[in-house]
């Protein structure tokens, strides 16, 4: 296994495109899970260990933002691999600043909306007006050192030694189902209100589930 690591470390990797746009989606699923039991963990401290909680806006278990952010990381720093500081700086650079324009942007264009405030929450050092802070740029740069070191190799393990067809079939599956629970509640639910959401399904059912 180590020849392998080796190996993605410093050689270029010849796959079907049926086979890296399964990668793209495993990735996309699999940095959106991360991301979910992560806030599972730290929304437990964050209430003083008194309750767990579910955050998030979707059925699965997966969290939208994280899941376009992981992508974007195994995209733009893949190529990167050798140079893990780069990967670490340039991760932390490019989450808070696509955080804090998109925070910026909903809370002066859209009346004032805010999604989220590290204002509230602990470890909140360095805050800039509770849009991003230190713990968010560290948080975005050990995402990209999952996906870049450890999730991206794993899944070119398997699609080397798993027959393309299996491997295709299995994240596509997956992928898609994320895809589609995705859009059903930030854009279907969206237009068309009266449809149930994943929020109010699951509160109904009395769970403790915090939105964006």
């Amino acid at each position: 296994m180590f020849e392998d690591y080796k190996y993605y470390l410093t050689e270029p990797y010849d796959f079907y495109r049926s086979t890296w746009f399964g990668i793209g989606l495993a990735v996309f699923t699999i940095g959106g899970f991360l991301r979910f039991l992560y806030e599972i963990i730290f929304y437990w401290f964050n209430s003083g260990r008194a309750a767990f909680y579910i955050r998030g806006n979707t059925f699965g278990p997966w969290i939208d933002v994280y899941c376009i952010a992981a992508l974007l990381f195994f995209l733009l720093l893949y190529r990167l691999r050798r140079q893990p500081w780069f990967v670490i700086l340039l991760s932390a650079l490019l989450g808070c600043a696509v955080q804090l324009g998109i925070g910026l942007l909903l809370y002066y264009l859209c009346g004032g909306i805010r999604l989220w405030n590290y204002n509230l929450e602990i470890l909140n050092y360095g805050s800039l007006g509770g849009f991003i802070c230190v713990r968010s740029a560290i948080e975005f740069a050990v995402l990209a050192i999952l996906i870049i070191y450890v999730v991206v190799p794993l899944l070119f393990r398997m699609a080397c030694r798993v027959r393309n067809s299996v491997f295709v079939t299995i994240w596509y599956i997956i992928g898609f189902l994320c895809v589609a629970d995705i859009i059903y509640n930030t854009v279907v639910c969206a237009v068309m209100p009266s449809l149930p959401s994943a929020v109010q399904i699951y509160r109904g059912l009395g769970l403790r589930y915090m939105s964006y």
